[in-house]
């Protein structure tokens, strides 16, 4: 198998590899009874050409929601079995929803003037994103109310963490300084979480699409400049008029992962039936409205995406911009593309830092390029160039 390390956003996420780590740890991170398992990256890389500010910020907390499209079985369990984290904050009266230190173990990621004191790295105490901020934002707040997910495994992505290590999480806030405190246990808290039953490895299905919102979780900034800059594919659904919302031909283009009974034209021919979600032309009205328009998926494939070149990209633009529609005003492929990249915003500065990237190397030399430098080395399996 190959290994590639262009970077999109978009692929394949399949392996963190960490330098000096990887030889203890290969068996049970990356094999499972002899089958590679899909995970989440922890450090960043970018590709070629493109600016850091599209980078993935894997310190930045999101909230379960976020969580919930990789992990539902998980995240299902939490919310079925674990009231009294969930309902943490909802708990609180008003005179306890005054006070900082109760109400950092009541909310995820809490931060206090730029401070996270429940953070357990020091150094990063200060350098994490987001979360419950004290007197911030309401609504940005209220994605962190009660313990989520990252209150016990680290933000973002999260960490896979051992029994000790959310132990150790468990006692920063269920210790003797809190009132209440009836000498919790956290070694038996641990092990009555339901949702460890499943473990954090459930398997993304990577042939559903997932929808603009759901590229959103991870890639923030790319989806902010495609909101500004490309006005043309965010309305693409919206201007059309009633007859042309029912017309398949004029449909397929002007939403993402568009699907006439049961088959999706504008996907590649061997993937043509096998597709799932999108815009179903006869599909529940709720599932349409994710879909509407020109979205990441329509450009980048499915889900977290495979198509990561410029020449793949291009098959897709030509796909929908053919000359034969009257609404195509003619489409030329090296100036129009410039116009819809995804670009930073004009005052940021783009320092050149880069990340180390490799370019079609065998797994095996991966293994030991990482193991030389010591460094942490994100490796995506995807499929060829040539599909």
């Amino acid at each position: 198998m190959r290994a590639r390390s262009l970077f999109t956003g978009f692929g394949l996420l399949v392996s963190v590899l960490l330098a000096g780590t990887w030889a203890a740890n290969a068996a049970d991170d990356h094999h499972e009874g002899g089958a590679v398992r899909k995970g989440r990256p922890h450090p960043q890389v970018t590709y070629k050409g493109s600016s850091p500010y599209f980078m993935v910020d894997f310190d930045r907390y999101t909230g379960a929601v976020t969580c919930r499209w990789c992990h539902p079985k998980a995240t299902a369990l939490w919310e079925k079995h674990d009231a009294a984290h969930r309902n943490a904050y909802a708990g609180l009266n008003k005179a306890s929803r005054k006070r900082p230190e109760c109400v950092k173990c009541h909310v995820t990621a809490f931060n206090q003037d730029g401070v996270y004191p429940l953070e357990p790295d020091e150094e990063k105490r200060t350098a994490r994103k987001m979360g419950f901020t004290w007197g911030g934002d309401e609504k940005i707040n209220a994605l962190f109310l009660g313990v989520q997910c990252e209150a016990c495994h680290g933000p973002n992505c999260g960490n896979r963490l051992d029994e000790d290590a959310l132990i150790e999480r468990c006692e920063t806030c269920h210790n003797a300084e809190y009132p209440g405190f009836t000498g919790f246990d956290a070694e038996e808290a641990v092990k009555k979480l339901k949702h460890g039953e499943v473990t954090a490895d459930e398997h993304l299905v990577f042939d559903t699409y997932a929808g603009v919102d759901s590229c959103n979780m991870c890639h923030w900034p790319n989806y902010g400049a495609w909101r500004e800059q490309q006005q043309g594919h965010v309305d693409a659904f919206t201007v059309l008029d009633e007859k042309s919302r029912k017309n398949p031909a004029c449909l397929k283009c002007h939403t993402t992962g568009f699907s006439e009974d049961g088959s999706y034209p504008m996907d590649a021919v061997k993937n043509g039936e096998s597709r799932r979600s999108g815009y179903a032309l006869r599909g529940p009205a709720e599932q349409l409205a994710k879909f509407e328009g020109v979205q990441c998926e329509a450009c980048h494939g499915i889900n977290c995406g495979t198509l990561t070149t410029k020449d793949r990209i291009r098959k897709q633009c030509e796909n929908c911009h053919t000359g034969e529609c009257e609404q195509d005003g003619g489409f030329d492929w090296e100036k129009d593309y410039e116009l819809v990249r995804h670009r930073p915003p004009a005052d940021y500065v783009d320092t050149g830092e880069r990340k180390v990237l490799l370019e079609w190397v065998d797994l095996e030399d991966g293994l030991e390029i990482a193991k030389t430098y010591r460094m942490p080395l994100l490796v995506i399996l995807s499929n060829p160039p040539d599909g």
